[in-house]
């Protein structure tokens, strides 16, 4: 038998090493009524779920190593969704530093496949990947190619900027406007925490006279949930969808509260993770109002981890969440801000709504 020419081999395209720009990751569900509540309509924190499991996935692919959620910076949930109807969810990289990925997720709905896609949720994630030891490793640079993918890596580049100035302690106060510097625009007024904490002291001293306020102490929730090693992920630790979804449900009960009336997620504005959740302990979950406008109230959250045996305690995840009632004709109360703490949590949701609608004007010039 003679033996074929290697000449006439077909030549087969090399294989793709780098990340593509522009990669997607997008996953299809059913809104089955086992995921919603008690009115037919999908909850919250199942979106929540979702979000983490395309958004690690697509930061994984990246990064080319286990990711891991440091912060659902940003989410905005459009509309209600209802059950028996289709979701699609997807996830994108839109901007990197050299240790963390920034995901946009968007997700679309649909009474049925001849109906045209609804846009439910626009949000934005930020993840690092994690090498051998554990510790957070390099990724791969993106850069940006079309207009949607310039206009969300400049929305990368202004929650990472918010981040930072909140991190080391500059905040603007009196101009939210002037959160975010422009090219040509006036420089900010850098102030530093002790200042958000003296004008905290002057707002919780003045005497509020305006009627219809509310103690956010009306509204406080505490719930625990047991961490068991099924309900952990391949680090080894609790996963943060599940986190997310119990920390969704306490909000939504604290809103409730707050309002007198059944209340839905409408969106997230900065919920961090702290330090990861391990097995056999037990996480403590708080939330109270911390903020309110006359169609919504945002809900300072949290989560320790409490081992019982070395009577630890570790705070593992802070942020705020944004709910508006479920009917159209409740009437929300103010938020009487009566301490230092509740007055320093209005001031920051104050910067972080500010910073919402200026990713909203960058979305909106694309």
């Amino acid at each position: 038998m003679s033996r074929r020419n290697t000449d006439e081999l077909p030549i087969l395209p090399a294989p793709v090493t780098e990340p593509q720009p522009g990669g997607e990751v997008h996953v299809d569900e059913w809104v089955a009524p086992d995921v919603c509540d008690e009115h037919g309509l999908l909850r919250a924190g199942k979106v929540l779920e979702w979000m983490d499991v395309v958004g690690a996935l697509a930061a994984t692919r990246w990064g080319r190593q286990p990711a891991v959620t440091v912060a659902v910076d940003g989410c905005e949930l459009l509309e209600l969704v209802r059950v028996g109807e289709r979701v699609t969810m997807r996830a994108r990289v839109a901007h990197t530093s050299g240790r963390t990925i920034g995901v946009a997720v968007s997700m679309t709905v649909q009474r049925s496949r001849l109906d045209a896609p609804r846009r439910v949720l626009a949000g934005y994630m930020t993840f690092v990947v994690v090498d051998g030891a554990g510790k957070p490793a390099p990724v791969p640079a993106f850069s940006p190619q079309t207009p949607e993918e310039l206009a969300l890596h400049r929305e990368g580049a202004l929650r990472r900027e918010f981040h930072r100035e909140l991190t080391i302690g500059q905040a603007v106060l009196a101009r939210p406007e002037l959160l975010i510097d422009t090219p040509d625009g006036p420089r900010r007024e850098a102030m530093i925490l002790d200042v958000l904490r003296e004008m905290g002291m002057k707002l919780a001293g003045k005497r509020w006279r305006t009627t219809g306020l509310r103690s956010p102490q009306q509204s406080y929730v505490h719930k625990i949930e047991p961490v068991r090693g099924g309900k952990l992920d391949f680090h080894g630790t609790l996963y943060r969808g599940t986190l997310m979804r119990w920390i969704e449900g306490c909000g939504a009960m604290s809103a409730s509260a707050f309002v007198d009336a059944p209340a839905r997620l409408r969106g997230v504005h900065g919920l961090s993770f702290l330090a990861p959740v391990v097995s056999n302990v037990f996480v403590h979950l708080s939330a109270k109002v911390a903020h309110s406008s006359p169609d919504a109230v945002t809900v300072h959250v949290q989560a320790q981890a409490e081992d019982p045996l070395s009577r630890s305690i570790t705070r593992s995840v802070r942020g705020f969440l944004t709910y508006e009632p479920v009917a159209g004709d409740v009437v929300i109360p103010g938020v009487a801000r009566a301490d230092a703490e509740e007055a320093e949590l209005y001031c920051e949701v104050s910067l972080r709504l500010a910073l919402r609608d200026k990713v909203a004007m960058v979305h909106d010039a694309r």
